[in-house]
C-alpha cells in the first residue's frame, strides 16, 4: 500500500474527504426521495412506471445506496486492510 496510518488519517480528516461525504449525503437524499416517489401521477391519473419497471428502477437505486454505504465505510476498510498487511509483514513469533 502506498500510504501509512498517519497519511490515511490525515486524508480522512481533510476537507476533500469531508466534501466527498457531503456530496454522497446529497446523492443519498436524492435517491431516498426518488424511492419514496409515487408511481401514480395524481394530475394525469396515469401510472408513471409499470410494476416491473418500478421494481427494476428501485433495485438500481438500492444498489446506489449500497455503493454510497461502501464509500462511507472506505476509511474503516482501508484501515483494516492496512492493519492486515502490517500483521502479514511482521516476522513470525
Amino acid at each position: 500500500m502506498q500510504f501509512s496510518p498517519d497519511t490515511l488519517e490525515d486524508f480522512f480528516e481533510s476537507l476533500v474527504w469531508k466534501s466527498i461525504i457531503k456530496e454522497l449525503e446529497s446523492w443519498e437524499n436524492a435517491i431516498l426521495h426518488e424511492l419514496a416517489a409515487p408511481t401514480f401521477d395524481v394530475q394525469s391519473g396515469k401510472m408513471t412506471f409499470s410494476k416491473g419497471d418500478r421494481a427494476v428502477f428501485d433495485e438500481g437505486l438500492r444498489g446506489s445506496l449500497r455503493a454510497i454505504g461502501y464509500m462511507r465505510n472506505l476509511p474503516q476498510m482501508m484501515i483494516e486492510s492496512l492493519e492486515q498487511k502490517e500483521q502479514q509483514d511482521e516476522p513470525g513469533e
